[in-house]
Order: structure tokens, then C-alpha cells, then sequence
């Protein structure tokens, strides 16, 4: 999957990538909403890398993605969609970080808003969430400018999160 906005470029990983990973897994502003909100020592980090290049093959379209600057070439955070179970439900995810660097520029919502686009109108998914944490107010406030809605609030992998859906039908 490669997409494109006016600013940014979403495509697969490559070898040459892992230091900015680690840059962000490794700094605890980044992983404070993630996952248990600890910060990840190499070996995680790697493990984590390796997972993500897994998935990220020509033609797939699930999985976490690089976002760099069309300007500069510049990676700025990863996003994608992403298969996750929730409550026993096969769901699809739209995930995004943006490194601290580039936080409040509207890359979140632009990268958000492109990969809601492409999940509906590309892929003729029928439904997307987001998984967040509670206190995550800029995350939700990504959720909401494309469209989601709260919908519950449940346990996720150990943690205590609010998700957030939008259906095709409720798109605008």
C-alpha cells in the first residue's frame, strides 16, 4: 500500500527505517499512550520492527506504514490499518503516531482522514474504530474530526480504552 496526501507520503517499511521506530519506542512522550505506556529497550523495539516488516510485503494493504514529508523525505510517524479483536469481534483499526517533533501540525488528522478514504472507497470496508486511551484527548479528537463516534468503553490487551467507530453508511 502506498498513499498519498497533499503533504505526506503513507507507504511499507524498510530495512533502512528501524532507527526512527526505535526513536519513538524508546521515548516515553510517544509510548505513553501505547500499549502499557512503558518505553521499549532495543531487543522489544527490534522484535516490534521485525513484525511490522512482516506484514509489510508489495500489495498489502493491513499493517503499519511509514508517514514521511513529501518536502523533505522525512519520516514523521507510522500509521495504518490495522486487523485487531475486540469483545471477540474482528475489527480494523485506523492507527496512527506522530512523532512529538510534528505533534499539533494536523499530520494525525490528515494521515487519519486519507486512510478512512481508502478503508471505505478503495477496499469497500464497511466499518473502521480506533482504540484509545482515555486519556488520549488529541487521539480522540483525531477520531472524531473523521467522523467516529464513541462508541464504549472496554478493556483491551490488559488496558482500559475507549473505542471509537465510524460505518460507511455514517461517512460525510
Amino acid at each position: 500500500m502506498k498513499l498519498e496526501t497533499d503533504r505526506l507520503v503513507i507507504k511499507n517499511y524498510t530495512e533502512n527505517e528501524f532507527p526512527f521506530l526505535n526513536s519513538m519506542l524508546t521515548n516515553p512522550r510517544m509510548m505513553k499512550y501505547i500499549g502499557d505506556g512503558k518505553i521499549k529497550n532495543h531487543d522489544q523495539s527490534k522484535a516490534f520492527f521485525e513484525r511490522i516488516l512482516s506484514g509489510s510485503y508489495e500489495g498489502s494493504i493491513y499493517g503499519l506504514k511509514l508517514i514521511m514529508k513529501k518536502d523533505e523525505l522525512q519520516p514523521i510517524g507510522h500509521a495504518g490499518l490495522v486487523k485487531q479483536v475486540v469483545d471477540d469481534r474482528e475489527e480494523v483499526e485506523v492507527g496512527f503516531w506522530i512523532d512529538e517533533t510534528y505533534w499539533n501540525e494536523g499530520y494525525a488528522k490528515e494521515v487519519a482522514k486519507s486512510l478512512k478514504v481508502y478503508a471505505f472507497e478503495e477496499l469497500n470496508i464497511s466499518r473502521l474504530i480506533s482504540i484509545i486511551q482515555p486519556e488520549n484527548k488529541a487521539s480522540s479528537k483525531v477520531a472524531e474530526f473523521i467522523g467516529m463516534k464513541l462508541e464504549k468503553n472496554c478493556e483491551f490487551n490488559g488496558q482500559g480504552v475507549n473505542i471509537y467507530s465510524v460505518n460507511k453508511s455514517q461517512r460525510t
